[in-house]
């Protein structure tokens, strides 16, 4: 009877935890690139540039839609999905708000100035953090641009 209860409130705690291992716009961590490489298709992306180890998706600069997907595998594997939006703050906004309600409390933040190959930028990071995988919402200021990102990636051992 105690081997039962253990086993039964074990399966319990197991159940309850949260595992996001992202699923989002129909892409799961786990995918193959061919996989990958065939939803994107069917989403009519101006150039897709599949690199084996990586794939990049976007539109041209003159569509409004100006869509950018970028994917990094491992071991033949997706492990990282970002998708850029148009920045400005109301994006920025909306975006912290949606994936506070989808994965909770804010896990960390981090802000300052980097200074890169292309010049100096600030920045400042959103986490949502759990066992298996990591959500970041980034928002970069570059000297002639700004970048806004959410980026989805599962923790891989090595």
């Amino acid at each position: 009877m105690r081997v039962c209860i253990v086993l039964i409130t074990s399966l319990l705690l197991i159940s309850s935890v949260n595992v996001w291992a992202f699923d989002v716009d129909g892409f799961r961590s786990g995918m193959n690139n061919k996989d990958v490489e065939n939803i994107l298709t069917k989403w009519n992306f101006d150039k897709i540039v599949n690199r084996g180890d990586s794939i990049q998706a976007y539109d041209n600069q003159d569509k409004l839609t100006q869509r950018n997907f970028s994917f990094a595998f491992s071991n033949g594997k997706l492990t990282t999905y970002q998708k850029d939006f148009k920045p400005n703050m109301n994006n920025l906004i909306m975006l912290f708000d949606k994936l506070s309600r989808d994965y909770g409390k804010l896990t960390d933040s981090k802000s300052g100035v980097d200074l890169t190959i292309v010049g100096e930028v600030r920045y400042i990071s959103f986490y949502w953090v759990n066992i298996k995988d990591s959500i970041e919402l980034r928002y970069n200021m570059f000297e002639k641009n700004d970048q806004l990102s959410v980026v989805y990636e599962i923790y891989t051992k090595h």
